[in-house]
């Protein structure tokens, strides 16, 4: 009852105010995995974008069949971080999963 009290008395400043309950190993790692994973796709649909792109300006401009390679590779190099991070991560999950279930 006296819980019930102080949160009515909190104002919304208050509520931002308050740091949010930790949350097990696990729970954590798959949030980032979520997050992770939804950068990846981001990644993804930029890096089709660009390529689609690239080659109709290739076309369109006439440059050499060998400037396309550039396209693919430069998002390639760049986004290979995040895609070792998420695979890292989900390794992480699945050898914590492997553990917590055995005896």
């Amino acid at each position: 009852m006296e819980s019930d009290a102080v949160m009515a008395q909190l104002t919304p400043d208050d509520m931002r105010r308050v740091t949010p309950l930790p949350l097990d190993e696990t729970a954590r790692l798959q949030a980032t995995y979520l997050r992770l994973r939804r950068t990846f796709f981001r990644n993804l649909i930029f890096f089709l974008v660009c390529c689609i792109l690239a080659l109709i300006l290739r076309r369109l401009l006439r440059f050499p069949p060998g400037l396309s390679w550039v396209v693919f590779a430069v998002p390639a190099v760049l986004f290979a971080g995040d895609v070792i991070r998420l695979l890292a991560c989900g390794f992480k999950i699945n050898r914590l999963q492997r553990s917590k279930k055995s005896p």
